[in-house]
């Protein structure tokens, strides 16, 4: 997984640091280089296509190990693309969707922003966390089927065991 769930407020005030420093021109070489990639105190387009593959890649074991599931991220947002209100809250859905599935099995799964204006470091946080949370379910809930022999005893897919019981 390559999600970043420890974001701090020194983290966003460095990133306002950075950006002043652009925005006089006052950055050196380094600094235009650290502000172009993603930086952990900001939302960019670095982040929206690496938390886009997560949606994917969570979304893709779900529907493999536990039930089938839909998400639609776009995973190529190029640096002069500003994210419009509908791309927006597509994303919140998706990870929603996704949320759905922890909160199955957790009942501490963070909330969900309600939109992405003025986006906090704990929200974005919080983002990370539902689709790690999520995908740790999934994979622990697998191990279960492994462990307790249900694949060996008639198991053939989340909800369906056709063995049946024997009364002897």
């Amino acid at each position: 997984m390559n999600l970043i769930i420890d974001r701090t407020s020194e983290d966003v005030a460095y990133a306002a640091e950075l950006r002043q420093l652009i925005m006089s021109r006052e950055a050196d070489p380094e600094q235009w280089a650290e502000w172009l990639s993603e930086l952990r105190g900001r939302y960019s387009f670095h982040t929206f296509n690496r938390v886009g593959v997560e949606i994917l890649e969570t979304a893709r074991i779900i529907s493999d190990m536990y039930r089938h599931i839909s998400v639609f991220p776009r995973t190529d947002w190029r640096v002069e693309d500003i994210p419009t209100p509908q791309q927006l809250s597509n994303y919140l859905r998706d990870i929603d969707t996704i949320r759905q599935v922890a909160a199955e099995a957790f009942d501490d799964v963070p909330p969900l922003p309600e939109n992405m204006n003025n986006l906090t470091h704990t929200a974005a946080n919080n983002i990370e966390i539902i689709l790690m949370m999520a995908r740790e379910f999934v994979i622990q809930a697998s191990l279960i089927f492994v462990q307790s022999n249900m694949v060996e005893s008639g198991f053939e897919g989340p909800y369906m065991i056709t063995g049946g019981f024997s009364n002897a």
